[in-house]
């Protein structure tokens, strides 16, 4: 199900696409509200619009061999940690080759 999600809502960018088609996104109001209603032109191809193309290095701080128990779970800043499925990124990575 994650799968599924990740790849409609940031990969075929759907929510975009049914508002640009007038549609419903079919999500509540608070999370709609947070995809735009159309597209730009970026380096990869059209991307929802007020978004940007970036390496994950500058938008995260990735951290190997950190103790997920305790306060490793939160930053210095109060900021949780958040655990990404390896499998899944280093798929869609492979697809975009």
């Amino acid at each position: 199900m994650a799968k599924a999600l990740f790849k409609s809502w940031f990969v075929d960018f759907d929510p975009v696409r049914a508002k640009l088609e007038g549609r419903s996104t079919g999500l509540p109001a608070e999370i709609s509200d947070l995809f735009p209603v159309s597209f730009e032109d970026s380096e990869l191809g059209e991307i929802p619009s007020g978004w940007s193309v970036s390496p994950l290095g500058e938008i995260l701080e990735v951290d190997k061999g950190v103790s997920y128990k305790g306060d490793f779970l939160l930053d210095s800043e109060g900021l949780p940690m958040v655990f990404l499925v390896a499998s899944l990124v280093k798929e869609y990575l492979e697809k975009k080759g």
